[in-house]
């Protein structure tokens, strides 16, 4: 028998199955799977991105990773086919990365790129985005943001409105020291003045109205549901005036009418007298009750989710109190509390008064912790984080930890007694001494609790309900 064609066929199909094998070893990887990691980081942290692929040979596959900053990754280890492989990476510069996978299997072969997540890069916590001159102290008055990214300040005796760029939008002169802003729902811009003033101001910067409260005002205007706009003067006299301009009623106390307004759900108006009491009026202008401490009150009060009253007193006292003037506790600090109490996500109190420490207080009135830091003089604001931002007169911003601890601080050139607000693009917004406006990346929005600043919400109102 022959056995030469026997040997030809056979090394024919040899060579086939050989061939079969290259082609197969040749085939590459599908592409990866699209990179999954945080939706943003910050300047300089590192972030870990994952991807697998699938080898249909079921090679080993090695996964990199194009961090679309100009930089692509060393490959990972080997893993099986399907398996995960993760790679990390710091960005030195604020903006949006496109970040794609590509593989490569055990014997070289690689596979395209994978489609792209995007990652957004913030920068540092606590890093100065812009400053904005005023040419004047900014003490008495803390920001308040429109929905438009606005930023609206008082500084000595002018009002300015600030781009959200820094920029100047357009400044509005009174005759006084202006306080706190706030703003209505058409975008009208509410300010007193130490010049016996309450001002009502059109978005374009020019005056609405103006209307005379008797005497010297350093309380900030609350706005209620209705649209009226609620103010204390130095003639020991709560105003209450329409939107239009015209007065609703006065409440006359026993003393200067100093503490900013606070309004509740029903509409109930609560602030403090130089009397050493605070009241709580209804919105007719009628008397609902009157609590007496052992101090002026100029603390603006903030009304937690059950209708709590907070408010400080110069008795080094803060209280809580039912919406029926009944003591639930008293928290005893070393000195006057001249600020408004902050609450945060999970209804800690926090406030600062006129010494050394911050406190924070939980629900109950019992104490969770102080945080030591010199001269706490603005009423603080709580991010979303739980982070406390306050302001002190050692000329520096704060933000510490929801544990107490310390977190970053940004010195100024001047005391910060003009309280913060976060505004939604997580930029802390805060007024200095040293005639400047200062914006500050805070990596946290304000929080979504009751009362998480000054006067409540982005636009100051001091209103429960305000739309």
């Amino acid at each position: 028998m022959n056995s030469q064609p026997l040997l030809a066929r056979f090394a024919v199909l040899l060579l086939l199955v050989l061939a079969g094998s290259t082609c197969r070893d040749r085939i590459a990887p599908d592409a990866p799977a699209i990179p999954t990691g945080p939706d943003w980081g910050e300047v300089g942290a590192h972030s870990v991105f994952a991807s697998s692929a699938v080898d249909r040979d079921n090679n080993e596959l090695a996964i990199r990773f194009d961090w679309g900053d100009g930089q692509v990754s060393d490959w990972s280890e080997f893993v099986p086919s399907r398996a995960t492989a993760c790679k990390a990476h710091r960005w030195g510069s604020v903006g949006t990365y496109a970040v794609r996978a590509q593989a490569e299997d055990s014997r070289g072969n690689l596979s395209g790129w994978s489609a792209p997540c995007h990652f957004r890069v913030h920068p540092t916590s606590g890093t100065l985005l812009w400053k904005y001159a005023t040419g004047g102290p900014i003490s008495n008055s803390s920001p308040a943001i429109a929905a438009d990214g606005t930023v609206y300040v008082g500084s000595g005796k002018v009002l300015h409105a600030v781009n959200p760029d820094g920029t100047a939008r357009w400044t509005f002169a009174t005759h006084g020291a202006v306080t706190s802003p706030a703003l209505g729902t058409d975008g009208t811009v509410y300010i007193g003045s130490s010049d016996d003033s309450l001002y009502a101001i059109n978005p374009d910067g020019s005056e609405k109205w103006a209307f005379n409260v008797g005497s010297v005002t350093y309380s900030s205007p609350a706005i209620g549901a209705d649209g009226a706009v609620y103010v204390g003067s130095n003639d020991d006299k709560l105003y209450a005036v329409g939107p239009d301009g015209s007065q609703r009623w006065v409440y006359a106390t026993g003393g200067d009418v100093r503490s900013s307004p606070a309004i509740g759900a029903d509409g109930t108006v609560y602030f403090g007298s130089d009397d050493d009491k605070l009241y709580a009026v209804n919105p007719d202008g009628s008397q609902r009750w009157v609590y007496r401490t052992r101090g002026d009150i100029r603390s603006s009060p903030a009304i937690g989710a059950d209708g709590t009253v907070y408010f400080g007193s110069n008795d080094n006292k803060l209280y809580a109190l039912t919406p029926d003037a009944v003591q639930k506790w008293v928290f005893a600090t070393r000195k006057d509390i001249l600020s408004s109490p902050a609450i945060g996500p999970d209804g800690t109190i926090y406030v600062g008064p006129q010494d050394d420490w911050l406190f924070a207080v939980n629900p109950d009135g019992s104490e969770r912790w102080p945080c030591p830091y010199t001269g706490v003089v603005s009423s603080p604001a709580v991010g979303e984080d739980g982070t406390v931002y306050f302001g002190s007169d050692d000329n520096t911003v704060c933000a510490v930890y929801p544990d107490g601890f310390l977190k970053w601080t940004y010195t100024t050139g001047g005391a910060v007694v003009s309280s913060p607000v976060i505004g939604p693009e997580e930029i802390l917004y805060v007024g200095s001494a040293d005639s400047s406006l200062y914006a500050i990346y805070c990596s946290s929005p304000l929080a979504d609790s009751p009362w998480p600043k000054f006067h409540r919400d982005l636009k100051n109102t001091g209103c429960v309900s305000a739309p």
